[in-house]
Parts: structure tokens; sequence; C-alpha cells
């Protein structure tokens, strides 16, 4: 078992890194995973790291598009849409014939979430549900359950020990799996599309080019009747949640989509207008040092180098040495991907600053 622990360990990263589709990484995912926590789907949701709402999403023999709306949005689970505070460990599992938990819940409120979760998952003939909260650095940057059909046995005390020590592996694939791919806006020719979601989850209005944006923001071995909408509930409901502004970057083939939403005022009280385009240099320059693992000063560089600044004024504006600025820039450059200023320039800036 520790030759297969350490090839999964070892696999999941560089694979991960292998420019793949979104179902692509679902699958390996749950193939790897497999290895050591055998289990009949799963449902992997990756999270924008700086708002974290749910910015990629993949799924095989999960629940239905309308019961991970009701679970993700929290008509059931309140505002806590992956149980996250009933995952001591990042762990939580959950039987639905009222088993075992994965650990007391920390107050009756979640006790109370997860007798409801439980009957949605008897409804969707699951047995059980173990929700792996992929932790690494002090940041969350996704979720992956993995479920086993109703009348199989629950995991055990050695597959939870397992899924525990895959956190960090998963994290880490997260990460490659975004941070493989060109630090680009889409370059879908859309013009921006403008929709509003419902507290159902549901798009009630839209822009004529909205429709062509949903449909880039899924791939399409998820793209099933009633689950195009599935890439903006969870923003829009979070949006809602936050009254405020959320803003998501979501990874595609075409380069990165910018996604907005902001809560409507003097309407409906849970409508959320969401916008889609592509996303500008500084809203993937907010994620790229996450991504990316940039330090705080190299972002601080970069966005100056980003406006046209040469290195001398950088470095006069940041107290720098001029030295300094350039190893930074190198160092950018490095993590990032590209040969030069010129070169990540253009990639950024191509949707505007």
């Amino acid at each position: 078992m520790r030759a297969e622990w350490e090839a999964v360990r070892d696999g999941i990263p560089t694979a991960a890194a292998g420019n793949l589709a979104v179902e692509e990484l679902g699958a390996l995912f749950s193939r790897q995973v497999g290895r050591l926590i055998p289990h009949d789907g799963y449902m992997l949701t990756g999270l924008d790291p700086v708002s974290g709402a749910g910015c990629f999403y993949a799924k095989e023999h999960g629940y239905s598009a309308a019961t991970a709306h009701r679970v993700g949005v929290g008509e059931l689970l309140g505002v806590d849409p992956f149980l996250l505070d009933a995952a001591p460990g990042g762990l939580c599992v959950i039987d639905a014939a009222g088993g075992p938990l994965g650990g007391p819940p920390p107050d009756p409120a979640v006790g109370d979430r997860q007798t409801a979760l439980r009957e949605v998952m008897a409804a969707e003939g699951v047995g059980v549900e173990m929700t792996i909260v992929l932790a690494d650095g002090g940041r969350v940057w996704g979720t992956l359950i993995v479920v086993r059909e109703r009348g199989r046995r629950s995991f055990s005390a050695e597959e939870r020990r397992r899924a525990e020590r895959l956190r960090r592996v998963l994290a880490a694939g997260v990460r490659r799996f975004v941070a493989d791919r060109p630090l680009r806006p889409s370059s879908h020719a859309a013009p921006p599309g403008v929709f509003v979601v419902g507290a159902d989850g549901a798009v009630l209005r839209a822009t004529p080019s909205a429709g062509d944006w949903l449909a880039q923001l899924l791939p399409h071995a998820t793209r099933t009747p009633g689950e195009h909408r599935g890439a903006a509930w969870h923003l829009a409901a979070l949006s809602h949640h936050r009254a405020t502004e959320t803003v998501c970057r979501v990874p595609t083939p075409s380069g990165f989509v910018e996604l907005r939403a902001q809560p409507l005022s003097g309407g409906a009280v849970a409508e959320v207008a969401v916008t889609a385009q592509p996303a500008s240099g500084r809203v993937l320059l907010s994620a790229a040092g996450a991504w990316h693992g940039l330090t705080r000063r190299e972002v601080m560089v970069l966005e100056q180098a980003l406006e046209g600044m040469p290195a001398k004024q950088i470095a006069r504006r940041l107290a720098l040495s001029v030295h300094t600025v350039r190893q930074h820039l190198d160092v950018v450059y490095r993590k990032t991907g590209v040969n030069s200023r010129e070169e990540l320039s253009a990639a950024l800036l191509r949707g505007g600053w």
C-alpha cells in the first residue's frame, strides 16, 4: 500500500499539469483517489483563490443538477455550501442511513443540515458521501466529494485517514491544473454577456450573447439540460449572501473568463446580475500570485511593469534597487512560463487592464 500511496501522491500533481480539460482533471482525480478509496461517483469543484467562488466543476455519477443547486447554493445547508465548518481535519463523511460521521458536528445547526442532506442523498440513491476539502498553504483550493451507492459500506477509518493525507496532494493538483495553462484572457469573440440569476439558480433574463458565454463555462461532458447554469449560480448566491460584487476567474480552453456578479437593487430580493467577458489583466493579476506562487513583492513589481514603467522607475517607486527589480521580474517570468515582459504583457493585457 505504501508504493500505491507514493504513486498516487507523485502522479496527481504531475498529470494535472498536462493542459487537461476540466472533465479530464476530474477523471484523473477520481481514478487516482480510487486506487486508495474506491467510490462510485465524484464531484470536483475548484475555487477561485481570491473570492472563494466555484470556478470549475466536473462530475461523474454525482448529484443531479437540481440537487447540486439545492446543496451548493444552500437551500438546505445555509451559508456553508461545502460543509467546511463540519469538516474537522478537512474531511466530512455523511451516511444517508444516519450512521457514524467523520467526527461530531461542532454545533446543532450543522447536525440539522446533515440531516437534511441525508434526505437528499437517499432520494438520489447515494448511500454515503465523503467531502475532502482541498486545502494547502492556508487556502482552500476546492473540494472533492466521493460517493458510494446505496447499499454499499461506509468509508472505513483507514480510508478516511487516506483521504486526509490526500488533501494537500489534490490541492496541489488543482493549482497545477490552473497554473499550467497560459495566463491570458479568453479569446472568445462574443460581446460581453449579461444575465440575471434568480433565487433558484435559473437564468431569468439575458442579453443575446449570454448563452454563448454560459456554454464556455462548462465542459461538454457535463453540459446536460439544466446544468449549464451551474457555473453561474454559485457565484450569484455568494454575491447575494455577501451583498456585494463578487468576481470569479474561470479557466477555459480559450483562456480565462471573468464572471462579475452584482446583487440587483429595486427588484426581487434574490436577483443577481452576472456579467461574463474576457478577464482583464488586473483581474487575472489579483489571482496570479496564488496560482503561480508569486510573493507579494513580486506581484507589486509585476503590476508596475504592466503599467509600462521601466525598471529604474519601478525601483524608485518601491524603494528597491534596479538589480532587485530585475531579479523579481526574472522570477515572475519563470513562474508564469514566459520569456519576457513583452510576452507577459501581450498575454495579460489582451483583455484590457
